[in-house]
C-alpha cells in the first residue's frame, strides 16, 4: 500500500511532459473555436439566403393572393411550395412556414435549421434561424403626378416635343 502511495506521490511531483498534457486539454477548445467559426459562417450564409427567399416568396404569394389564384386557406401551402423551390441552401432545411393575410397585407414567416459540425462537441448540434417578410398593397387607385421641365434647355433637339408626346402616351 505504501509502495502505491509513493508511486502516486512521485507521479504528482513529476513535471516532465506538462506541456503535452496542457496542449491535449486545450486542443479540444482550439478545435471548437476554429470549427465553431466555420459553423457560424454557414449559419450566417443560410440566414441571408433564407431572408432573400422569404422576401421573394412573400411577393409571389401576395401577387397570387391579390389576383385570386390563392385563398386564405391555401396561403401557407402555396408559400411552402414556392419556398421549397427558391431556397437552395444545401446546409439548411426549412422547418415551419406560416402565411397569413389581412385585407391589404400578407405576412410570411419561415424558419430553417442548420446542422453544426464542430459545435456539436460543445453540445450545440443545430442552430435555427427565422425570417419574416410582410407585403402591403394599396386598395385605392394610385395617383400619379408628373413634373415637366420647361426650361430653355428643353428647346434643343425638340426635347419639349418628345416630353409632351411621352406625357400624353402615359
Amino acid at each position: 500500500m505504501k509502495r502505491k502511495y509513493l508511486r502516486l506521490r512521485s507521479l504528482w511531483q513529476d513535471r516532465n511532459g506538462n506541456y503535452t498534457v496542457i496542449f491535449g486539454l486545450l486542443a479540444t477548445l482550439l478545435v471548437v473555436a476554429a470549427g465553431g467559426s466555420l459553423d457560424l459562417t454557414r449559419y450566417l450564409e443560410a440566414r441571408s439566403r433564407l431572408r432573400d427567399s422569404v422576401d421573394a416568396t412573400a411577393l409571389m404569394v401576395a401577387g397570387r393572393y391579390k389576383a385570386g389564384e390563392a385563398t386564405a386557406d391555401t396561403l401557407t401551402s402555396t408559400a411552402r411550395a414556392i419556398l421549397d423551390q427558391t431556397f437552395t441552401d444545401h446546409d439548411a432545411t426549412i422547418g415551419t412556414v406560416t402565411a397569413t393575410a389581412g385585407t391589404a397585407s400578407l405576412i410570411l414567416t419561415a424558419d430553417a435549421q442548420i446542422q453544426t459540425f464542430f459545435l456539436t462537441i460543445a453540445g450545440l448540434p443545430s442552430m435555427t434561424t427565422t425570417a419574416t417578410s410582410s407585403v402591403a398593397w394599396s386598395t385605392t387607385a394610385i395617383e400619379v403626378a408628373l413634373v415637366l421641365d420647361t426650361t430653355g434647355s428643353m428647346v434643343d433637339s425638340d426635347k419639349i416635343g418628345q416630353l409632351k408626346s411621352a406625357a400624353t402616351s402615359m
